[in-house]
Formats: C-alpha cells, sequence, structure tokens
C-alpha cells in the first residue's frame, strides 16, 4: 500500500523530493544530494558545497578546488600541507622547504636544502640533522666531532654516547 510521506521525515537534511523516484533533489545548508540521502559536504572535504548537487565551492585547508572537487594538496604536490591551486603551495609539511611555490626535503642540495638536515626551516635552516650530525648557527649540519663519542644529539650536537671504555661526563 503506498502513502505520501512529507520529505523530511524520511531523509534528514532533505528539502525537496523527487515525485517520481525515491530521491532527493535539494539538501539544507552544508548538505548534498547523494541518491536519496543528503551526505555532509565534510565527507567530500568541502566547507561549502552546492545544495543541488555534488559539487564543491570551497574546501578544507590542505586542499585546492578544482572543478567542483576538493583535491589533497600533496597529492599532486609532495610535501605540501596548505596550497592555493594545484601547482603552488604555500605552507609545508614537516621535513620539507618552500621556494618557489614548491616544497623540496630538506636534504634535497640541488634545490638549496642542506646536506644531512632532517628538519628545517624555509630559509631553509636546519632544525635538526640526521644521524651523528648536529645544525651549527648558520643552520648546516657537522658531524659530530667529540673524541670518543659514538652518537650525538641531532638538535644540540652534545655526545649522547661514548666509545667502550669512556663514559658521558658534564663539562
Amino acid at each position: 500500500e503506498n502513502s505520501c510521506s512529507e520529505c523530511k521525515e524520511k531523509k534528514p537534511n532533505c528539502l525537496t523530493c523527487s515525485r517520481e523516484e525515491n530521491k532527493c533533489l535539494n539538501c539544507s545548508e552544508g548538505f548534498y544530494p547523494n541518491g536519496k540521502n543528503c551526505d555532509s559536504c565534510e565527507s567530500i572535504h568541502c566547507t561549502k558545497c552546492s545544495q543541488t548537487e555534488k559539487k564543491c565551492t570551497e574546501c578544507e585547508t590542505g586542499y585546492y578546488l578544482e572543478g567542483g572537487e576538493c583535491i589533497k594538496c600533496s597529492v599532486t604536490m609532495t610535501g605540501c600541507s596548505i596550497c592555493s591551486k594545484g601547482t603552488e603551495c604555500e605552507t609545508c609539511e614537516s621535513g620539507y622547504f618552500l621556494k618557489s611555490g614548491k616544497c623540496y626535503p630538506c636534504s634535497d642540495v640541488s634545490h638549496g636544502g642542506i646536506k644531512e638536515c632532517k628538519f628545517c626551516t624555509n630559509e631553509p635552516k636546519c632544525t635538526t640533522c640526521n644521524l651523528n650530525y648536529y645544525p651549527e648557527d648558520d643552520g648546516r649540519c657537522e658531524p659530530c666531532s667529540y673524541q670518543n663519542c659514538t652518537a650525538c644529539d641531532s638538535t644540540s650536537g652534545e655526545c649522547s654516547s661514548c666509545t667502550k671504555g669512556y663514559y658521558l661526563s658534564e663539562v
């Protein structure tokens, strides 16, 4: 037995239903039609979307808008966390530095990075170096040079481990 139901009763956030099919045509703000339901814009990384179709108009941070879709910055640009378009990065992920709208690994010497650098600023200036290296004041990574030291702290350069027969002592 068929009956008529108000659109909102059966489908939360649905403002207009199709008379012929069991599907939603227009949703509340912050939702888009997906068959008989209304899905949240957030489910497709939008901060704003069309109320009548699956189409974004604004994206979450870390995504850019292209053809009505929100695409994650790091998908098209390695190391990028915030971008304005698919080819222009604004902020890089940790372990990368920004140069001319692109992100490069801190240790990428060919693009101005620092040899043996793990984490850096955008200058780039190294803040944490690879094992057995430490950052100098000028941002370069220098090898640990303490006598009888087998490992040093990668941020301070202080000896953290000694060769057999030696112990750590405060100077």
